[in-house]
């Protein structure tokens, strides 16, 4: 009966997430799940080229899932999907200076990351590929302006990324416990751009790109099976052809809650 008993605690803590020994942990997949929620500030010509956006509130939703494989503790592969829209920016004529319409601008953010954790040292490494889709449709709303009528459509750029990363974060535990920490992470993209467009635009065709991610934050373990974060987050992309000159980026703060569980 006590061996009965003792086999069933165990079973509930590990399927509570439990902290356990390395050697159980070696028989089951572990996986977390985290919806996020960011609330982003994208700021078009970061780096003082000629602007034609107004500054974009873009609100975005998705999550993190993360596999643990049997047997490799230390390793994990994560998927992020994340996806946000924002309406009704001013779109300004750079030659005139005059606002001449509305934008809507339109992204998706799908990350692949496998991460290796260095034991007892607080540091990951990262590598992996990511692929942004952003989209930006204008519509004119200046009556009188050159031969166009108020509403009709200017350009719809479509432009997509694709990036190979490598970065490395860093986790400092403030209790002894582990359940408040402090975290940070650099994250750097190389890849390519390709844009298309219905109308002739300064837009990067087919360019050779790097991105940088940094995000710092707070983790709170509430409990053994659930953690909270807040993070704050950058993200630097190109928005034009002069690579490390026409910037722009995309930066706020992110929520996201963590669950935990085990799969036999």
């Amino acid at each position: 009966m006590f061996f009965r008993r003792a086999f069933l605690a165990a079973t509930l803590a590990i399927m509570a997430g439990a902290a356990v020994p390395a050697v159980a942990q070696e028989s089951y997949w572990q996986f977390a799940v985290t919806p996020r929620f960011q609330y982003s500030f994208l700021n078009f010509n970061a780096s003082g080229q000629a602007n034609r956006f107004d500054s974009a509130t873009i609100p975005f939703y998705g999550g993190t899932v993360e596999v643990v494989p049997p047997g490799l503790r230390n390793w994990s592969f994560l998927l992020t999907v994340m996806d946000g829209s924002d309406y009704g920016g001013g779109f300004t004529q750079i030659s005139s200076g005059q606002r001449i319409g509305t934008y809507e601008i339109h992204r998706r953010d799908i990350e692949a990351l496998l991460r290796y954790r260095l034991e007892g040292t607080g540091v990951s490494l990262f590598g992996g590929f990511r692929y942004i889709r952003q989209r930006v449709r204008t519509t004119l709303d200046a009556p009188g302006f050159i031969f166009f009528n108020t509403g009709t459509p200017l350009f719809d750029n479509k432009i997509d990324f694709y990036l190979a990363e490598l970065g490395g974060g860093y986790a400092h535990p403030l209790t002894p416990s582990g359940e408040h920490s402090l975290f940070g992470n650099l994250v750097v993209g190389l890849g390519k751009s390709r844009a298309t467009t219905n109308a002739i635009n300064d837009v990067p065709f087919n360019l050779f790109v790097v991105t940088f991610d940094a995000n710092a934050g707070y983790n709170w373990q509430f409990a053994n099976c659930c953690a909270l974060q807040a993070r704050y987050r950058a993200f630097v992309f190109p928005s034009g052809n002069r690579t490390f000159k026409d910037l722009a980026v995309q930066h706020g703060p992110e929520i996201g809650l963590t669950v935990r569980f085990s799969i036999y």
